[in-house]
C-alpha cells in the first residue's frame, strides 16, 4: 500500500494526492513509528501551549496541508534525483517550526527563552544530518534510503511563516476589536 501512496515523481501529476500521501507512508515500521511518536507529542505540545486560543482544527490542518504540499514541490524542485519520498518528518519540523512561534509570541520570558533554544536545536540537528547523512532518530532505513534535510528545513521554514501569518491575522483581529 505505501508504493501506491508515496510521492512518486513518475506518477505526481495525473495523481495529485501523492503531495499529500507521500507524507503518512513510511520505508519501515521504525521510521514509522519514532516519526508517529514525534508527531504526537509535537501537535499535543501544539494544542497545550495554545496561546490566545490562536490554534483551531481549521488552522492545524492547514498548518499540515502547507508543509505537505511546500516539502514536495520543494523535493520536486529542488532535487530532481528524488524519484520516491516517504515520511512524517518533514511535516513534524512543520509543527516544531509552528511551536517555536507560538512560545515566542506566547508573552512569558520563560517560554521565549524556550523558542530561542529550541531555533537552536533545529540548527544544531539540520547540521548533524548535512554532516553525518543521517537523522538522529532514524539511522537506517533500507537499502538506498537517504535522509532528506532538504524536508526538514522546508517544513521548518514553512511551520514559522504559516504561524507567523497566523499570529499576524491574530494580532489584527484582536486590533479591530479594541
Amino acid at each position: 500500500m505505501s508504493a501506491v501512496l508515496q510521492y512518486d515523481r513518475g506518477r505526481l501529476l495525473p495523481h495529485i494526492y501523492l503531495l499529500f500521501t507521500g507524507h503518512f507512508t513510511h520505508w519501515t515500521f521504525h521510521h514509522m513509528a519514532v516519526d508517529t511518536v514525534v508527531f504526537c507529542v509535537i501537535s499535543y505540545l501544539c494544542h497545550f501551549f495554545n496561546f490566545q486560543n490562536k490554534f483551531s482544527n481549521a488552522i492545524y490542518v492547514s498548518y499540515l496541508s502547507a508543509a505537505a504540499v511546500a516539502i514536495s514541490l520543494v523535493i520536486s524542485v529542488l532535487q530532481p534525483e528524488i524519484k520516491w519520498y516517504r515520511g512524517l518528518s518533514g511535516i513534524n519540523w512543520a509543527l516544531y517550526g509552528v511551536l517555536v512561534v507560538h512560545l515566542y509570541y506566547g508573552k512569558r520570558r520563560l517560554w521565549q527563552g524556550a523558542a530561542v533554544t529550541m531555533v537552536v536545536i533545529f540548527f544544531t540537528l539540520i547540521s548533524l544530518q548535512l554532516a553525518g547523512g543521517h537523522s538522529m532518530l532514524v539511522t537506517y532505513m533500507g537499502p538506498g534510503v537517504v535522509n532528506m534535510p532538504l524536508a526538514h528545513i522546508t517544513g521548518a521554514v514553512t511551520g514559522v511563516a504559516a504561524a507567523c501569518i497566523v499570529q499576524r491575522l491574530h494580532e489584527k483581529r484582536h486590533a479591530v476589536q479594541r
